[in-house]
């Protein structure tokens, strides 16, 4: 698992249109960049079998607040599953710890090797997680592998 090209940069031709930044033009004529909100099907885990299959052959990886199963797998892109237990909160605190998760992911994609899988779940219930505070706990943990 300890693979020196695990943060090695994504080709630029393997990032997803929808990841893309897209430009807008205001009414004054300046252009306005506006970060892309999709999560394509490609950058995602998709199938029970598919988790399930991830589950038993991956790496565990613990944070204070997440908790990852990541291994290198067969996909051409890098891919996210989110895993949110009803125990974590109402759903309005699961979708929001979901949505935070994946605008992390976005910020990462482009960083993140190709055959790259990934499952994130919270370790903790708590709504105040930030996208800072996520973002900063998936680089540590990434970065853990890397020396591992």
């Amino acid at each position: 698992m300890a693979n020196a090209s695990l943060l090695a940069p994504a080709s630029p031709q393997s990032v997803p249109e929808s990841f893309k930044e897209s430009s807008l033009s205001a009414t004054s004529g300046s252009a306005v960049t506006l970060p892309a909100k999709k999560f394509p099907k490609s950058a995602r885990i998709l199938t029970s079998s598919h988790y399930k299959f991830l589950h038993r052959n991956s790496s565990r990886l613990f944070g204070e607040q997440i908790s990852i199963d990541i291994r290198q797998g067969r996909s051409a892109s890098p891919k996210l599953g989110l895993t949110v237990s009803k125990k974590f909160g109402k759903a309005h605190d699961r979708n929001r710890f979901k949505r935070v998760v994946r605008e992390a992911f976005r910020e990462l994609y482009t960083s993140l090797p190709d055959d790259l899988e990934m499952n994130i779940s919270p370790r903790k219930s708590g709504a105040n997680l930030s996208k800072h505070a996520i973002l900063l706990e998936l680089q540590a943990l990434l970065a853990r592998i890397l020396r591992s």
